[in-house]
């Protein structure tokens, strides 16, 4: 049997949600992960944001007369998959690159699952649905941008656990 217009809401919501409380577990990893004070704020703010974003979900699908799911999502599958793909920091400075590369990249996923939900909500009438989709994509994006230029910083960082480098490669 096809899903009704608010089954499919509350379907995608309740997968928004899932992704949101399993980004947090992934943050509250990338915090225990590193020394850097630095990254741990960083990290520990995406936290808090992220946080308030499954909050928000949560009451947006106790207006609708549901509840979150408590399951993982498709985002969750696809962090997971991405962090077998980059667990081979060697040290310290690859390990604080490599989760900033998969906090941003999560962000864009976010962006990715929140467009398809404003989409949707547009498409059927819920306009409080689509307008809160709206609201914590742009967090998303504020985040990606924040998180990007944090990468090249970190990457250089590397230079530090280089073996008798001045900075300069030599083949």
């Amino acid at each position: 049997m096809a899903e009704t217009a608010k089954e499919r809401i509350v379907r995608y919501l309740q997968d928004a949600h899932a992704a949101e409380t399993g980004i947090d577990d992934v943050l509250a990893g990338f915090i225990n992960d590193t020394d850097d004070p630095s990254i741990k704020a960083v990290f520990e703010e995406h936290r808090a944001v992220t946080k308030t974003q499954a909050q928000r979900l949560e009451q947006r699908l106790t207006a609708l007369g549901e509840k979150p799911s408590g399951g993982k999502g498709f985002l969750n599958m696809i962090m997971a998959k991405m962090s077998e793909l980059m667990h081979g920091a060697h040290d310290e400075y690859d390990k604080n690159t490599q989760n900033l590369i998969k906090a941003y990249a999560t962000e864009h996923l976010e962006r990715g699952m929140y467009e398809s939900l404003i989409a949707y909500a547009t498409a059927v009438g819920d306009t409080e649905t689509a307008q809160l989709g709206r609201e914590i994509q742009k967090e998303e994006e504020q985040t990606g941008e924040r998180l990007f230029p944090l990468i090249q910083q970190y990457a250089k960082t590397a230079l530090a656990g280089t073996q008798g480098s001045g900075g300069a490669y030599t083949a």
